[in-house]
């Protein structure tokens, strides 16, 4: 699985965007918040979530690890979609989405395009008791983390 693109934007559509790595042109699907951010021609890590269906193979790209695993979390929820996540992830904060997890506040999640009061609370109610999601890296860094736990004097 493609978990990590890290190249030069080639170019930058409404839904989606193609991401040059060494010459191959990735096509990555991403919020307008994720894609207002991207300008062709510069360089670009993005955190990738595969979605390998049946029909296709897709590449959803987020700027922020935190923002990718809230993306896989948010689908944890029954009925809701990439298309959902993506929405929810453009209409609000990674923090603030955290915050209404937490708190159980449908009304943050009913905000982004197509959640309706049902799925909000829906969304609300089955996240409130679950830990945010970590995400594939840790706060230090796997780097960060091996100096830490390093015995005193020896080389990381």
């Amino acid at each position: 699985m493609i978990g990590k693109l890290k190249g030069l934007v080639d170019s930058v559509g409404e839904e989606e965007a193609v991401i040059d790595v060494n010459g191959v042109g990735y096509l990555v699907s991403a919020g307008s918040r994720t894609l207002g951010r991207l300008e062709p021609g510069k360089p670009v890590a993005l955190h990738i979530e595969t979605h390998v269906r049946e029909d296709q193979f897709k590449l959803f790209a987020f700027l922020s690890d935190s923002e990718r695993a809230w993306f896989v979390r948010l689908q944890s929820v029954q009925g809701v979609g990439a298309k959902h996540a993506l929405a929810m992830l453009d209409t609000i904060e990674v923090g603030e989405i955290e915050s209404s997890a937490i708190l159980g506040d449908a009304s943050t999640f009913e905000r982004a395009k197509g959640v309706g009061k049902k799925l909000a609370q829906r969304i609300a109610t089955e996240l409130k008791d679950k830990a945010p999601p970590l995400g594939r890296t840790l706060g230090a860094g796997v780097s960060g983390l091996a100096a830490a736990l390093a015995p005193a004097g020896a080389d990381a």
